[in-house]
């Protein structure tokens, strides 16, 4: 459905959050996909020409190269729930918009409560809901992206917005504008992107995941290097669960649970919460056979183990009940005779035995 049959649009200009940066890409964040949506992918798209801004956007793979977008954006335009994008490779696993294959009947408009006082932000949020209904995501900001299915729906959306702003209760937007196409001149701004977010394709906990998290790796002088952790979030502890074995971020482990905040340049930055006291290993071989050796022997110890994308690194989660001092003496006589290095990432003992 094209957005020209929709009567109005209103754009803010820049979206408030949407502050410079310089030349750092800040990647704006969905720690999980809109309700009911089901989502297998994370790809990223431009909010902006300049490329300053770069949002994290849940999908659902349907075809090759081809996702069905699971979250209400943020900040894009023109980009909806349910449209279905085409995604290129850059930067060898970032899986970035490049065209709109499928527009979807979803509309999305943007509210921002920042000067409505707290006690009644409840009250009017409850009103809006309540009479345009929709899919809601929030960000901790005061930013609601909402999305409402077909045009007739988004013009109400609209104009109860629009009477809301003119009392001064709120502020708003729309997720469209004219022209209507999608930002993906990725070519300008490749360079302010991160140069690798690491992904865990087989997470050792997938039946728990309904949340990722973005988390810096400490890496050389320049370099912008993340790891993407699936996580189970929990709304009673408002705190994420580790639902994979990190492969390059220290001092996390599997069953850990984490309080996140967003970094200025996205991404997020943890404290610990609750420790699960799973120990981290990460083992390395380019002997392929002889790692999956070394693995079904580590899971014949207890451990849990998840290969890398390239299956090259292998992280390794020692659970309390198994007897990591046997673990060692596993992996030492490997490195003793040349198949393979290791190191501890988390707990007592850290270190290269390699």
């Amino acid at each position: 459905m094209a957005s020209s049959s929709l009567a109005k649009t209103k754009i803010k200009g820049y979206n408030p959050l949407m502050s410079s940066l310089g030349e750092l890409a800040k990647i704006h964040y969905h720690s999980r996909p809109a309700d009911e949506w089901e989502a297998d992918a994370l790809i990223y798209a431009l909010a902006d020409e300049r490329g300053l801004h770069v949002e994290q956007l849940w999908a659902k793979q349907v075809r090759e190269e081809v996702y069905q977008v699971c979250s209400v954006p943020f900040f894009c335009y023109n980009i909806h729930l349910d449209d279905l994008v085409q995604v290129t490779i850059h930067h060898d696993n970032l899986k970035c918009v490049s065209n709109l294959v499928e527009r979807s009947e979803q509309y999305t408009l943007r509210i921002w409560l920042n000067s409505t006082p707290l006690e009644e932000r409840s009250r009017i949020l409850d009103m809006i809901r309540a009479k345009i209904g929709g899919v809601w995501e929030t960000k901790d900001s005061g930013l609601i992206a909402v999305s409402v299915r077909g045009i007739e729906n988004a013009t109400n959306a609209y104009q109860l917005l629009q009477n809301l702003e003119d009392e001064g209760l709120l502020s708003f937007e729309t997720g469209w504008l004219e022209p209507y196409q999608v930002c993906c001149s990725w070519d300008k701004v490749l360079h302010a992107l991160p140069d690798a977010i690491y992904t865990h394709p087989h997470p050792v906990w997938r039946d728990r995941i309904n949340s990722a998290l973005l988390i810096p790796i400490v890496a050389e002088a320049g370099e912008r290097l993340y790891e993407q952790l699936w996580a189970a979030y929990d709304a009673q502890k408002d705190a994420f669960q580790i639902c994979c074995v990190p492969f390059y971020v220290y001092e996390i482990s599997l069953g850990d649970w984490l309080r996140v905040r967003e970094t200025r340049t996205g991404g997020h930055k943890v404290d610990i919460v609750e420790v699960s006291w799973h120990i981290t290993l990460r083992v390395w071989s380019n002997e392929h056979r002889s790692l999956i050796e070394v693995i079904d022997a580590l899971r014949s110890l207890k451990c849990l183990c998840e290969p890398s994308e390239d299956t090259q690194v292998v992280g390794v989660s020692v659970p309390p009940e198994a007897d990591l001092t046997t673990v060692h003496q596993l992996l030492q006589s490997k490195v003793e005779s040349g198949v393979l290095g290791y190191e501890q990432s988390s707990g007592e003992g850290m270190g290269n035995y390699s």
